[in-house]
């Protein structure tokens, strides 16, 4: 294309991709648009069709294997997983944590999964590119934990509260690194906050402290996680003729013992998970008024 200056100005127009990639430089032996596709962040490819439109919500996803190298399997009718498995395909392949820097839509609850399944998350993310911090960069991947991966995290204290640092900074200052902010779920379990990204001075990358972190993909990925119980209550002596009826919290499944009692846990908005049982315990010969 580096003699069609009209058509390159054109697809730039329409796509928003930069003319640095669609041109090859006349020095350049290798002339292939995927060679030069290759050095965008996937922020930056992703913001490339954050506009598009698509008749089913999947092909969103679909229509980015191409320019991504992604082969994976198309299931119509799976909505916005289809982007959600795009995205941890990609991750399989990259170690680019410019994957993780997009910005939620103002109407956002006011937590998500660290993988965004919504394209136009990725609206204004073009500027976004790695960074090199003088070592490589900590894998991450995919477990029945979450996205492992190790990286500073401040305080609670930091500005309005946790953010984890990545790896990535703005094209136009190389002395700046992006922050996502963060909620700790519950058990080192973080989730995305509905707070903005930050962008932040590359000194804090050597003042936070690396903390390897489980993020939730998606808040529906939380549901597939066990929970343990909470503590365990036992029972020393329970009178004759006398049983456990009911639990508060419920109670999970245990030993046939009656008096071994293993609750869920049990939370309040703002509150610390319960550490009060309550036990309804009646009589089998029903000759007694049940008590708490």
């Amino acid at each position: 294309m580096s003699e069609g200056n009209d058509i390159v100005d054109l697809i730039t127009q329409i796509t928003g991709i930069d003319q640095t990639y669609l041109s090859a430089p006349p020095t350049s032996t290798d002339c292939r648009l995927q060679s030069r596709l290759h050095v965008a962040s996937i922020a930056e490819k992703m913001s490339w069709a954050s506009k598009h439109k698509t008749t089913r919500i999947e092909d969103t996803a679909y229509c980015l294997l191409g320019i991504f190298g992604i082969n994976m399997p198309l299931l119509y009718g799976e909505g916005t997983n289809a982007f959600l498995r795009l995205q941890e395909e990609i991750m399989k392949r990259s170690d680019d944590q410019t994957i993780l820097a997009w910005y939620l839509p103002e109407d956002a609850p006011d937590e998500s999964g660290v993988l965004t399944t919504s394209l136009a998350a990725f609206a204004n993310c073009k500027d976004f590119i790695p960074c090199d911090v003088g070592m490589p960069t900590p894998p991450f991947q995919i477990t029945n934990k979450g996205l492992r991966m190790k990286l500073p995290v401040s305080s609670d204290g930091f500005k309005d509260g946790r953010y984890g640092l990545l790896q990535c900074r703005t094209k136009q200052d190389p002395t700046t690194m992006i922050a996502i902010p963060l909620d700790n779920s519950r058990n080192n379990l973080y989730v995305r906050s509905k707070r903005p990204l930050s962008i932040l001075s590359y000194q804090y990358w050597r003042t936070w402290s690396f903390t390897p972190v489980n993020l939730l993909p998606s808040l529906s990925f939380a549901s597939s996680i066990v929970q343990p119980p909470s503590f365990t209550a036992f029972l020393e002596s329970l009178p004759e003729n006398f049983y456990i009826a009911e639990v508060y919290p419920p109670n999970v499944p245990q030993q046939p013992d009656p008096r071994i009692i293993m609750t869920g846990i049990h939370e309040h908005e703002n509150q610390s998970p319960s550490r009060v049982a309550l036990v309804l315990i009646k009589s089998l010969a029903n000759d007694v008024e049940p008590f708490v």
